[in-house]
């Protein structure tokens, strides 16, 4: 209830709010009789109608009739009113209600309209009774329709707010999903779910039927192989190709696990013929790129823009073993089919999907195929659909190609030709179609961007700390002066590298690449969570932040990277879980994301070869890139001076 004090319009003792315009507006409408009379006064005096005299007599004898009225009645004027005399009845209601009910009376019955001409037939007196009525009828039910759909809106916003209504949150997240489109826009949703975390517990509400959970141990439960909770409404909108399921899209458990089981060998790499050799080429060319292109001197300075180069390196690692193939990114040191750039061009969509699936849905249905795209496209996903059906066209067939990659490893565990293209894009290109709307646990090879993110944002961190940084290059210096390491680094010896390991587990706990809400569907019956209650068909989501930033599992300081944290932990128990709780960003249990190794190898790899050959600092300390959230991070003008290495 607003409390502001009401003021009085000088000139009728109206009281009105005089912080909103309407209540003053509708102060001044008080004066309508006196600016009847000023009307009847001049209309005498200029037409001397003996109608008008009349009506205006009328109007005084009304006046004179609500005198006596009151006098008889003797009602009390309200106690905050000022003026003297009764109350009611009201004299400016009756004088208003005369003169309304006069004029049409004049309208219907008195006036005489014009005789007919060619162009003008006047109305006849039942047509003008008619319309008179229809304009009565009209308005009155426009009013009880817009209040009967007040009523059902309210109706409905209270049974879906006391569903939930134990469960702390933010009440406008209580009745509609507008909190989260909010602070999905504002490209800040992590940070926001976060805050909501300390300020009103583990498990917080923030939809209308969507709560998320900041505690490891929930997470723990309902991501388990054998938990009841199913795959909520989003994954369903994730179909790359609206007339195929992939990994990601598909609910049902059993072919879930049947197409998991076909895929899972190819998705870790496992099956793929020289991985770790594919992954040193890669950086090979990185390393060679940016020796070329990106290095300073006194003389001469040379931007890197680090966060287009780690997607470039990505991009060609999945892409190789996907396909057996680079699509070339650092070679051409440029964005190949302008991939990268129509991807921007998406992400309102992306960001109304995260918050809405129905919309991922519509536009699978058959009138929006054609704002898809295509593989008849020329550049953007639809070129990279026209590749991934040809080479996975060479693939089948009596003169069908074998390869021993990630496409090769799919068929040689019997997917279908249909399910290997759905499959090929899915792994390519989770972001930004599908893991720009999903975490890093999208059943994918840790999808391209999300791995960018990590190199991105663990990279920037070790140059933003002096300590960090020295640490890190003094660790790397004494393994390649001692023969610990090789060029390139080995994934076992990278991980005989204590600090290292810290330093990458740090970097994905500080900013996980995947911070979507994974919902998982509670199972008929409900189930109780944090000592809540929740209902059956509810959605429960993952806090990323507030589980990677807990306290409680990572000291007072969990809000800094700190990558002594993990060897200064001499608690075995409590190490173990705070290494649990790094590993929930790549999922839990039957969700765990297939790819995690092949993510890991990247990370284990790419540090040590950067740093070994090349200083690197941040142009400008107080902006060092630009990001923003759309289902994942959005990194960009990540601009680097690099110079050679003295060793």
């Amino acid at each position: 209830m607003d409390d502001t004090p009401l003021a009085s319009l000088s000139l009728t003792h109206v009281h009105y709010n005089p912080n909103d315009p309407i209540s003053y507006f509708c102060a001044w409408l008080a004066l309508v009789p006196q600016g009847l009379c000023v009307v009847y006064a001049t209309l005498v005096w200029s037409t001397r109608e003996i109608e008008i005299l009349l009506m205006f007599g009328g109007q005084l004898a009304c006046e004179a009739l609500n005198f006596a009225l009151k006098r008889l009645l003797k009602e009390e004027r309200p106690s905050r009113m000022h003026g003297k005399g009764y109350g009611m009845p009201s004299s400016h209601s009756q004088f208003v209600a005369f003169f309304s009910i006069s004029l049409t009376l004049f309208l219907l019955f008195r006036h005489q309209p014009k005789r007919p001409t060619p162009s003008h037939t006047p109305l006849s007196l039942v047509a003008r009774i008619g319309l008179s009525a229809l304009a009565l009828v009209l308005p009155a039910t426009f009013s009880y329709l817009i209040l009967l759909s007040l009523l059902l809106l309210a109706s409905h916003g209270y049974v879906v707010w006391r569903r939930l209504k134990h469960i702390p949150g933010p009440f406008s997240a209580s009745t509609s999903k507008l909190w989260m489109l909010h602070h999905t826009l504002a490209g800040q949703l992590p940070f926001a779910l976060k805050a909501v975390s300390d300020k009103y517990g583990k498990l917080v509400r923030v939809g209308p039927n969507q709560v998320v959970t900041s505690d490891p141990e929930v997470l723990h439960k309902i991501w388990a192989a054998r938990s009841p909770y199913q795959r909520g409404d989003f994954y369903k909108a994730m179909k790359i190709d609206s007339s195929r399921d992939n990994l990601l899209s598909l609910t049902h458990d059993a072919r879930h696990t049947e197409l998991k089981a076909k895929l899972a060998l190819g998705y870790s790499g496992k099956d793929v013929e020289g991985l770790e050799g594919i992954i040193n080429e890669r950086i090979n060319t990185l390393v060679c790129l940016i020796d070329s292109k990106y290095i300073s001197s006194t003389e001469i300075f040379r931007p890197l823009d680090f966060a287009y180069l780690a997607q470039y390196f990505t991009l060609d690692v999945i892409s190789t073993i996907a396909f057996g193939a680079p699509f070339g990114y650092l070679t051409a040191n440029s964005d190949v089919y302008s991939f990268i750039k129509s991807s921007k061009r998406i992400i309102p969509v992306v960001t109304l999907i995260s918050v809405f699936p129905w919309i991922g849905k519509m536009f699978q249905l058959r009138i929006f195929r054609s704002l898809m795209p295509s593989p008849k496209d020329e550049t953007g996903f639809g070129k990279f659909m026209s590749i991934a059906e040809s080479v996975v066209a060479q693939r089948f067939g009596p003169n069908r190609k074998v390869v021993r990659d990630m496409m090769g490893s799919f068929i040689a565990h019997g997917i279908t030709q249909e399910q290997a293209i759905s499959e090929s894009l899915l792994q390519m290109f989770a972001l930004p179609f599908i893991s720009g709307v999903t975490p890093l646990t999208i059943q994918s090879i840790a999808g391209s961007d999300t791995t960018a993110i990590a190199i991105r944002t663990t990279l920037l961190h070790i140059i933003t700390s002096p300590i960090v940084y020295s640490t890190l290059l003094s660790e790397i210096m004494h393994a390649i002066s001692n023969d610990l390491i090789t060029s390139p680094i080995t994934d076992v010896q990278s991980r005989t590298l204590l600090y290292l390991q810290a330093v990458i587990k740090e970097g994905l706990r500080i900013l996980p690449p995947g911070t979507g809400f994974k919902f998982k569907v509670v199972p008929r019956g409900g189930d109780i969570l944090n000592d809540f209650f929740v209902p059956g068909g509810t959605e429960v989501g993952y806090n990323a932040l507030g589980v990677h930033h807990s306290k409680v599992t990572f000291g007072d300081d969990a809000d800094m990277f700190r990558p002594e944290r993990w060897l200064e932990q001499k608690d075995e128990m409590k190490l173990k879980k705070m290494n649990e709780v790094v590993e929930l960003g790549f999922s839990y249990g039957r969700w765990t994301c297939p790819g995690k190794n092949i993510a890991k190898m990247e990370l284990n790899k790419i540090f040590v070869e950067l740093l070994r050959r090349f200083d690197f600092t941040v142009v400008n300390p107080m902006i060092p890139w630009k990001m923003f959230y759309a289902g994942v991070f959005i990194q960009s003008k990540m601009i680097l001076r690099v110079t050679r290495r003295e060793h």
